[in-house]
């Protein structure tokens, strides 16, 4: 796939090279190459047998009967400096949704901070926790990238990890800035995201789908998954871009009190052990 893209690339470039020369010749080179790219892009496939990278390995999934969530393939790493897994260990898991207590949003940005990703967090009256996360399910050596995002290069993958898991991953071991966010969502209303959660792994693992930077990704698909709480939610610039995933919320009245957003982002970021 690289090699064919690395191609179309060069042959863009030509193209290009030759709308100085000839324009004629030049629109024709582009819409051939277009043409090509569009053929290739269709014929590409999800797929679920890659040689995932280690954290990537496993969708999580799961059933619920009478409140009790039992999950397969959960994710609880040991992570090293630099993103590196030092002890990789997937488990089960038996979560009582009626003893669900909070729910929080977390985002990670390591560059522009408009930029994130989002992870949801539910808090159990037991002082157990478990994180949701929708990633891009990268393959061994590959690095996530903005047009891979868009030329499924990656399918989509939900993963629940317990919250030391994610947080050690990106504040301690990749020096990501990282923000808690307490949310007004109801236990009950928990337990239904949670489940929603659960359907979403399930589907993915039985039909795998694209990860798409702008239709299919963290931010949009937890936004779908939310209509299961509100039908009529409303778009948002937050959806796009997903360091302003808090304002979305605060305007929804999800976020408790009347605070600045300045004060929400200071109190909510979670610094490294180290400082």
């Amino acid at each position: 796939m690289r090699l064919f893209q690395s191609f179309t690339i060069l042959a863009l470039v030509a193209s290009l090279l030759l709308w100085i020369v000839s324009r004629p010749w030049a629109w024709s080179g582009v819409t051939v190459i277009a043409l090509l790219h569009l053929g290739w892009y269709l014929t590409l496939t999800p797929r679920a047998d890659r040689d995932w990278a280690p954290d990537m390995a496993r969708i999580t999934t799961g059933s619920v009967e009478n409140g009790i969530a039992r999950l397969s393939d959960v994710r609880a790493f040991t992570w090293a400096e630099g993103g590196e897994v030092s002890e990789a260990i997937w488990r089960d898991g038996i979560y009582d949704l009626s003893r669900i207590e909070r729910v929080d949003l977390l985002t990670s940005s390591w560059g522009h901070p408009d930029i994130a990703h989002i992870i949801v967090t539910f808090h159990f009256d037991d002082g157990g926790d478990l994180a949701w996360s929708i990633e891009a399910r990268r393959e061994v050596g590959e690095s996530f990238n903005g047009p891979g995002g868009f030329l499924r290069q990656f399918e989509l993958a939900v993963v629940a990890a317990p919250e030391s898991d994610v947080i050690d991953l990106r504040v301690e071991s990749r020096g990501e800035t990282v923000r808690r966010f307490p949310t007004t969502l109801t236990p009950e209303q928990g337990a239904i995201l949670f489940r929603r959660y659960i359907e979403l792994g399930n589907t993915l693992d039985a039909r795998p789908r694209f990860y798409n930077i702008v239709f299919g990704n963290c931010t949009t698909v937890a936004w779908s998954l939310a209509h299961a709480l509100r039908a009529d939610l409303p778009l948002h610039s937050g959806l796009v871009l997903s360091g302003r995933l808090p304002e979305y919320l605060d305007e929804l009245g999800v976020l408790p009190g009347d605070v600045p957003m300045s004060q929400r982002r200071e109190e909510g970021l979670l610094r490294p052990r180290s400082e």
